[in-house]
């Protein structure tokens, strides 16, 4: 199992959701339970910032993994809270409510600590955004952390390198290599980085010091299964325990007292390396200005070291209890908006005192679901639900697992749909278009209606109607929790056309009858005459399209010109023809009173309409010529001869329009001789 790295190191961390160690190397967990020890924190080389003056808060407290950097050392209990001490606040300064700590790593600058959901904090100095943990890290499970001196590393359970801070000579840039890899172990120092993949491969990147980047290959039969790495040196651990280091400096040669025995962790200082034995003593070698190398006599019980830039601490003892049978998260339940899910933790051994549950949607923790039941709220639909269970028993590191991402939640409302037409009125013959679109269906909508079928949740039809009058299109979306219908209703009416209309010829009188023929209007067609705007009839056609009617002229109709007009179905189905149209009055008959016999009457008709037709008639019999009419002014004028009869004589006048007549007597008196008066 990793340990806490200085500069760079990851703190001790099993899994991606079991708590660190410390001082255990990446072999193999213990198939049984471990029973629990009390962990203490021994510290020797400089204490010129109080780095090494481990806090009393910590006695009688579980420790269970330590991380030193250069004046500033830290210490993870049993209960998930990180202490710090030394100078270089806010290095020291712990943001408050930080708990469920799994793994820490203490930089020059910025703190890390990593917490039971995977998920990563830091603080201290912003040195150009080392504080600032990556948006991109919000949404995966972090396993492991690495801090620098400038900047940052994280690794996710997919094995993939996150960096960010100071990006001098490219120490934030993750090498293109690591994208097809793997990577099981990083660490990070002075603008330098370094990973470990999971075919014992080791990438370096940042900084070129003198003799790191020659990194040398594990001896035969051997594989890589940990790395550190320092200022000027690092360091891998090999799968049967040796130590092979490199770079430059008495650090970069590891000593010969360690032939012949299994190493189970390294850590590398700023000048000065250590490493873990599998009988718990510790072995250190490099830079001593401070005594950071001069490891305490009879110091043994080791269970993680950290090595800083002048001081070294040990956990000793601080050994916590594993689960025999770990949890193994599930869920339960529907995942639907509203419907209850269920988190259970498997079955594990020994018995926990207490369960801690944090819910997530699609990777993202959700606020305040901590509990072991959570009710998806409309927020979460469309998004896969998983839940991390973390089983927690004194004195024994807390085991965490995560279930398996539910399908995804589900609304718990009818499918949304809205339907639309282009245009809900056409003619006879053309197309529309139909829209629709529909949210949280299953499967399939259904048509029915004017339409029928299965249609896509969304989409469009193009659709031609030959049928007059109304069709309802319907359309249904179908889920779980109910139907939701949407309906247009579409309007189809007859092509614009010209009608072929016929009044007669002459003129008309207002309030007598005329007659109006119409055609090329559909079979029944309904219809519309009108009279100078006035609606004098309605109707249909005949089975021909044919109209024939006879309407009145209404009464108010001005004199002149008069339009007809009939119309179709449509406004513009429409034909007209106009007649001329008068207004009676009564006729004026002037004559002279008395004429001679066998002399001639003048007579002179007024009150006429202007063409109007005329009959005069003398005693009965007809004296005007047939077709008389009355010129523009409505006058007309006639003479006739009398005969020799004498005696009173009567005139009568009959215009055309509405039977009017005029009469008039008059004398024919007898003719005398020239000298002569007759009576």
């Amino acid at each position: 199992m990793p340990r806490t790295h200085r500069l760079g190191r990851v703190v001790a961390s099993t899994t991606v959701t079991l708590v660190s160690l410390g001082g255990l190397t990446a072999l193999a967990p213990p198939a049984s339970a471990v029973p629990p020890t009390l962990g203490t924190v021994t510290a020797w080389g400089s204490n010129d910032a109080g780095q090494n003056a481990v806090p009393a808060s910590l006695g009688g407290q579980e420790v269970v993994a330590v991380s030193d950097a250069i004046n500033n050392s830290m210490a993870l209990t049993a209960d998930g809270k990180v202490t710090a001490w030394g100078s270089g606040d806010p290095v020291t300064r712990v943001p408050a409510g930080l708990d469920h700590v799994t793994a820490i790593s203490a930089g020059y600058m910025t703190d890390l600590a990593l917490d039971g959901d995977g998920k990563v904090t830091a603080w201290g100095t912003n040195y150009n955004g080392s504080t600032v943990v990556p948006a991109s890290l919000a949404t995966k499970t972090v396993t492991k952390i690495a801090a620098g001196v400038y900047h940052e590393l994280a690794l996710d359970q997919d094995g993939k390198v996150t960096a960010w801070g100071h990006n001098g000579f490219g120490a934030t840039n993750v090498p293109p290599v690591l994208n097809a890899k793997t990577v099981t172990a990083i660490a990070a120092s002075d603008q330098t980085s370094m990973a470990l993949t999971s075919d014992g491969t080791i990438v370096f990147w940042g900084y070129p010091q003198t003799g790191l980047t020659a990194v040398p290959t594990s001896p035969a039969g051997t594989r890589f299964v940990d790395i550190a790495l320092g200022n000027q040196s690092a360091m891998a651990l090999t799968s049967d325990g040796r130590v092979v280091a490199w770079g430059t400096g008495p650090a970069s040669v590891v000593p010969g007292s360690l032939n012949g025995k299994t190493v189970t962790a390294i850590d590398a200082g700023m000048g000065h390396n250590t490493a873990l034995l599998s009988d718990g003593t510790v072995a250190s070698w490099g830079s001593n200005t401070y005594g950071e190398s001069a490891v305490p006599a009879g110091l043994t019980g080791v269970t993680q070291v950290s090595a800083g830039s002048g001081h070294t601490l040990a956990l000793v003892g601080g050994r916590a209890g594993t689960f025999d049978t770990a949890p193994t998260a599930s869920i339960s339940g529907t995942p639907r908006v509203g419907v209850p899910l269920t988190a259970s933790p498997g079955t594990v051994s020994p018995t926990p005192d207490s369960y801690t549950y944090r819910w997530f949607a699609d990777g993202t923790a959700i606020p305040g679901a901590d509990q072991a039941t959570y009710v998806p709220a409309p927020a979460q639909k469309h998004t896969a639900i998983t839940v991390t269970v973390t089983a927690h028993r004194a004195r024994y590191v807390s085991s965490a697992s995560t279930s398996a991402p539910t399908a995804d939640v589900a609304t718990n409302l009818a499918p949304t749909l809205d339907l639309t037409v282009a245009d809900a009125s056409i003619r006879r013959g053309s197309s529309t278009r139909l829209t629709w679109t529909s949210h949280e269906a299953t499967g399939y909508l259904t048509a029915a209606g004017g339409w029928y079928g299965a249609q896509a949740t969304s989409g469009t039809a193009t659709i031609r109607q030959n049928a007059l009058g109304a069709t309802t299109y319907v359309l249904r979306a179908t889920n779980a929790n109910g139907t939701t219908t949407a309906q247009i209703t579409l309007h189809v009416t007859r092509q614009a056309k010209a009608l072929a209309v016929s009044a007669g010829d002459g003129l008309r009188l207002r309030g007598t009858d005329l007659i109006v023929t119409a055609s090329r209007l559909d079979p029944a067609e309904p219809y519309t005459v009108r009279v100078a705007g006035t609606r004098v009839a309605t109707g249909t056609a005949n089975s021909s399209g044919h109209v024939v009617r006879t309407v009145t002229i209404p009464r108010s109709t001005d004199e002149g010109r008069a339009r007809v007009t009939v119309t179709g179905a449509e406004s513009d189905r429409t034909g007209r023809d106009t007649v001329r149209v008068v207004r009676a009055k009564h006729l004026g008959l002037a004559l002279a009173k008395r004429v001679r016999a066998s002399a001639h009457q003048s007579v002179r008709v007024t009150g006429l309409a202007g063409g109007e037709k005329v009959t005069v008639r003398y005693q009965g019999r007809r004296v005007s010529p047939q077709g008389a009419h009355a010129d523009a002014r409505g006058t007309y004028a006639t003479t006739f001869g009398v005969a020799a009869s004498w005696g009173t004589k009567t005139v009568q006048v009959t215009g055309r329009f509405a039977g009017r007549t005029a009469v008039r007597s008059f004398e024919v008196v007898r003719r005398c001789r020239v000298g002569h008066i007759c009576g």
